[in-house]
């Protein structure tokens, strides 16, 4: 008796979709649906302390540096200012602020000029001038005067920095800069 290879094929073909259909999973229910409530999209509160500060390691700090910063490497936390160095934020406040300058003077830079005289200006208008007399990393705080900072709008922050000192080529420098802006004056209204 000759046997035929094809319904055994065939049988095959059907038992193994048989086998594969009979291995799916249960069903289940959909996850619980949410409705939204019909109306435009509330808006997004705004953070109040956004744009108060720029550090020199910000993606965006080159935006907010208007002249006299030298350029640097991506995320460097640090750069060298001229004499002059100028910036621009976009302030969103409505308590009492500090002007707030984080910054290093070298070793040698110290040494070379001696006492160094920073002369802040906001949009302009004096605000200090404080004297550093000692090396190192510091941290300048000083309460900004009621409506010298718009509680919304552009500030445009300048300081004049004297004596120069001078990197060993030659070229005049400021200051090594980390951050600079405002901080909020916690507890004041």
């Amino acid at each position: 008796m000759s046997s035929n290879p094809v319904p055994v094929r065939l049988f095959a073909a059907l038992a193994a979709m048989f086998i594969v259909g009979s291995c799916t999973p249960p069903p289940y229910p959909p996850p619980p649906q949410v409705a939204m409530p019909s109306g435009p999209e509330p808006p997004i509160t705004p953070d109040p302390t956004a744009g108060l500060l720029v550090a020199m390691s910000d993606p965006d700090a080159d935006a907010h540096i208007l002249g006299d910063v030298f350029p640097s490497d991506p995320g460097s936390e640090w750069r060298f200012t001229g004499l002059h160095p100028k910036f621009r934020l976009d302030v969103q406040h409505t308590a009492p602020l500090y002007f707030y300058l984080r910054f290093s003077t070298i070793d040698e830079m110290q040494r070379d000029r001696g006492a160094v005289t920073f002369a802040i200006a906001i949009n302009g208008k004096p605000l200090q001038s404080p004297r550093f007399t000692t090396n190192g990393e510091r941290e300048y705080r000083w309460p900004v005067p009621e409506g010298l900072v718009p509680n919304r709008g552009i500030v445009e922050i300048s300081i004049d920095i004297s004596p120069p000192s001078r990197l060993p080529d030659g070229t005049p420098v400021g200051t090594f800069l980390n951050t600079i802006g405002f901080e909020e004056r916690s507890g004041e209204r």
